[in-house]
């Protein structure tokens, strides 16, 4: 797996997923595309961490892409609802 493609999906994931699905550079995997749609739309990190795994990824880097959408989906929701009671 390329390290810039690991370094987009931590920084940009969706529009790393879709420039590289329009190129056809998308690495190879063995999940069902309807898993790749949904995860790629809920949880792009996911994807690309379980994608990882498969291709013998540094386990860090799996661990860093699964921390990173954790915490982005933890804390969306605190974060908006403060905003809306200011």
């Amino acid at each position: 797996m390329n390290i810039l493609f690991l370094i987009g999906a931590l920084l940009f994931p969706r529009l790393t997923l879709l420039f590289c699905w329009s190129t056809g550079s998308l690495p190879l995997n063995t999940t069902p595309f309807a898993l790749d749609v949904a995860l790629g739309l809920i949880a792009p990190r996911f994807l690309v961490s379980f994608w990882a795994l498969g291709l013998g990824v540094h386990p860090l880097w799996v661990f860093f892409l699964c921390l990173i959408e954790v915490s982005e989906v933890g804390t969306g929701s605190r974060v908006s609802s403060r905003r809306g009671r200011k």
